[in-house]
């Protein structure tokens, strides 16, 4: 997989079993969220996302309206959401080129008004929650780390910590105990 930043393919390195691992978790835990909260959302990956002319992303998990994911699934050729086409929430899980995640995706990100933007960081053992992108210097951040309780603007009461993103759980065994 590519992704183009301002008419450049960047290739996509193949993702480690653990970065799968947590990028299904979250989707899973989000899915549960938005199912118990009741809100008109759903959590997806592998869809990309305009961020400047000549410019898409491809982040780990993306949070958006039902009603955008119905136009996006409606159209033909690959998942893409333009530039009026705003997630809510937008996931990386950070890997060998930190700045990517840390420095230039959070710019656009910032810059087409992503709401919140988390990078979850194996390596740091971190993640860090970034919202208000229209704030006066960009993102407000903020930190967690351990068996912190990370804090969502966007999804209040989600319950994760960071050491469980982190050594994430087989889903399909949580889907077992869930379903007995």
């Amino acid at each position: 997989m590519y992704e183009l930043f301002r008419g450049r393919l960047i290739p996509m390195p193949t993702p480690t079993a653990l970065h799968s691992s947590i990028c299904t978790f979250l989707v899973y835990q989000l899915q549960q969220y938005i199912a118990a909260q009741k809100l008109d959302l759903v959590a997806v990956t592998v869809v990309g996302l305009r961020t400047e002319e000549a410019s898409s992303r491809i982040p780990e998990v993306m949070v958006c309206s039902q009603g955008l994911w119905q136009q996006v699934q409606d159209r033909s050729g690959a998942g893409v959401l333009d530039f009026s086409e705003t997630p809510i929430l937008v996931v990386e899980v950070a890997s060998d080129n930190w700045r990517e995640d840390y420095i230039r995706k959070r710019a656009e990100y910032a810059m087409i008004d992503v709401p919140e933007y988390w990078i979850i960081d194996p390596k740091k053992q971190q993640a860090w929650v970034m919202s208000n992108p229209a704030g006066q210097h960009g993102y407000a951040q903020a930190e967690f780390k351990g068996e912190e309780l990370m804090r969502s603007p966007q999804f209040p009461d989600l319950s994760l910590t960071i050491n469980r993103i982190l050594t994430p759980p087989i889903v399909e065994e949580l889907s077992r105990l869930s379903s007995n």
